[in-house]
């Protein structure tokens, strides 16, 4: 018989001067079902942090088939529709430029993950938009990274998931995944895009990287960050880390 137990914790800071309820990234995951996820809010979008929230509790609650483009388009109909039922009324009595605002609505980076089973091998398949990143970690090396494979691929403009564009070829353009065979000890690292950048570009030169990140506390990734930012070597955004550590039972086990 199978059996899967499951590490899973998030940790998260906001840019360096803001308070903590101005982080405006997401991180969910559910034990249970397997599935994670990591979403940044754009920082110029409005109510950015809702909308990033939206997108990773809709991945927990409202699974899908991540390889159907048709599943994809109708759970993001679905996230718009939570979107504007939260703002129903919210903008009775607000000024025009907040008017303005809501009427071109928010953006976010989304990276999903869920484990499953393929062909009696147990796997991560993801789904992402943008440059949240994850890596798949094992015995200590990166083994995958996706969907940014080197840090200089890192940009301004990434594809982003839009509160209002839930038809046509919007609502598919950016979409990429993949899949990844797991074993035991294997640990899967979502990380949204600064700290993915600084952690591609600092694992190729040391990979001790990814053993520090995979074993990262609290309490040690608030010292990561602060160190990083001390030493300017980490864009000044919002950080979240999302580590999952799978340990296998021997039926399972190569």
């Amino acid at each position: 018989m199978t059996s899967v137990r499951l590490d899973l914790a998030s940790f998260g800071q906001a840019k360096d001067g803001y308070r903590s309820h101005e982080w405006e990234d997401s991180a969910a995951h559910s034990f249970r079902s397997g599935r994670f996820a990591v979403a940044d809010g754009a920082t110029t979008a409005f109510r950015a942090r809702a909308w990033s929230h939206i997108l990773t509790a809709g991945w927990l609650s409202d699974p899908f088939a991540i390889d159907d483009d048709d599943e994809w388009v109708e759970w993001l109909a679905r996230r718009a529709a939570i979107w504007d039922a939260d703002l129903d009324g919210r903008e009775d009595d607000a000024p025009f430029y907040v008017v303005a605002a809501a009427n071109r609505g928010s953006f976010a980076t989304l990276l999903g993950v869920e484990l499953g089973v393929d062909d009696g091998e147990l796997c991560w398949r993801a789904l992402a938009v943008g440059d949240a990143c994850l890596f798949h970690v094992r015995e200590g090396a990166l083994l995958q990274s996706f969907p940014v494979t080197d840090a200089a691929e890192f940009g301004s403009h990434p594809a982003l998931v839009h509160s209002g564009t839930t038809t046509g070829p919007g609502a598919v353009r950016g979409v990429e995944r993949a899949r990844g065979s797991l074993i035991e000890g294997d640990r899967v690292l979502l990380a949204t895009d600064a700290l993915a950048e600084w952690a591609l570009l600092a694992g190729s030169t040391d990979p001790g990287v990814w053993e520090r990140l995979g074993t990262i506390d609290e309490e040690g990734f608030g010292r990561l960050i602060a160190e990083l930012r001390a030493g300017d070597a980490l864009r000044n955004d919002d950080v979240t880390l999302l580590r999952c550590g799978v340990s296998i039972s021997s039926a399972v086990r190569r």
